[in-house]
């Protein structure tokens, strides 16, 4: 996470003394990023998806607002459900054009609201956002309904791309 935040982290550690954690981050806007000890501006495609609903389902403040930092350039329209619940009853007043779903959301879980969404609007693309990363995790969440698959950490190239992949028209 910090070098995906344009940091760096390491540890000096002493047997039977203990360790001690370093991180830095950058305070930039700009999208940076550590290689071979340099920092170097990646160079991102611009989207532009002002036209674009999506919900982002994300119990956790410091994810949801990871995620919105990756998309803040693109212009998508970003509304946040807590629970699967909430998905739902964003889905039936406002149909989006794109879910992207945690799967361990509390109330009803990522899983069983993509399945209860499907039922009724099987035209919407769920990507499942996860820290549960095993092939065995994928498949429950293709079986559930979801479309496509983005294992915790990513990086805002991958949510960029899976995005786009779903949002062309």
């Amino acid at each position: 996470l910090t070098q995906m935040l344009g940091g760096d982290i390491w540890i000096e550690s002493e047997y039977k003394k203990g360790s001690t954690f370093y991180f830095t981050i950058s305070n930039s806007s700009t999208d940076k990023s550590i290689e071979s000890n340099h920092i170097t501006v990646k160079n991102y495609q611009k989207y532009d998806w002002s036209s674009y609903n999506i919900i982002i389902a994300e119990d956790e403040d410091s994810n949801y607002k990871l995620i919105c930092k990756f998309l803040e350039k693109t212009r998508i329209s970003i509304k946040r459900a807590n629970n699967g619940n909430e998905v739902i009853e964003y889905c039936n007043q406002q149909k989006p054009d794109l879910i992207l779903m945690d799967i361990k959301l509390p109330v009803m879980d990522g899983l069983e609201a993509t399945g209860k969404i499907k039922k009724s609007f099987p035209e919407i693309p769920i990507i499942a956002v996860t820290a549960f990363a095993m092939n065995d995790d994928k498949n429950k969440a293709l079986e559930s309904g979801c479309d496509d698959f983005l294992s915790k950490p990513f990086q805002r190239s991958d949510l960029l791309s899976i995005l786009n992949s779903f949002l062309k028209k």
